[in-house]
């Protein structure tokens, strides 16, 4: 067993030599490296173009036997949200073509395994962070077109969302001019009394 093992560990380094003299730079070595460790067919994500972050998300997903190296031109971080999405049998390519961002991306996922309806509520102009208010929000059963809107922020819909939680009157506080630390200092007065 040990013999095969070593001539298996000599068979990797002869096939990174390879890739050295083509120029790859060490970051990218090393995700060859790993992709042959794991028995990945390397060829398929080493290409000198690919940066080592997108040779890296596209050997995290042939490792899931998944192939996506006819996305390799989105990115990494847009790599990584459609590696998890199919891990989660989640379709997610709708919203990269209507543009959203991995940053949205993540939260969508998020609300599609919860099973949260989001569709009515997003806009490519939300922050991620404020795509999460809106499913926490869904997930506490509150009704979040009080809040749901592109001129808040997401910390002025947090704000809105913790006062809905408290079943606080936030037509006191919910208006677009007010700051998030303006829309704080109300919500914590009324809970106050």
């Amino acid at each position: 067993m040990a013999k095969n093992q070593n001539a298996y560990y000599k068979e990797i380094m002869e096939s990174i030599a390879k890739y050295r003299k083509q120029g790859f730079g060490i970051d990218q070595l090393e995700e060859i490296r790993q992709g042959l460790e794991h028995w990945v067919k390397a060829s398929v994500y080493a290409k000198p173009q690919f940066s080592y972050e997108v040779m890296r998300e596209l050997r995290k997903a042939l490792e899931d036997r998944i192939h996506l190296e006819k996305y390799a031109g989105v990115g990494a971080e847009m790599l990584r949200e459609l590696h998890l999405a199919i891990l989660d049998h989640q379709n997610i390519i709708p919203y990269i073509k209507a543009g959203y961002v991995p940053e949205q991306l993540s939260e969508i996922r998020r609300a599609m395994k919860e099973g949260c309806k989001i569709d009515p509520y997003l806009n490519t102009a939300y922050r991620g962070a404020a795509i999460r208010e809106i499913v926490e929000g869904m997930e506490e059963g509150l009704d979040v077109k009080t809040y749901a809107d592109v001129e808040y922020s997401w910390q002025q819909m947090r704000e809105i969302r913790l006062g809905l939680e408290k079943r606080l009157d936030v037509t006191v506080y919910s208006k677009k001019l007010y700051s998030w630390q303006q829309m704080r200092e109300i919500r914590i007065g009324l809970e106050e009394n």
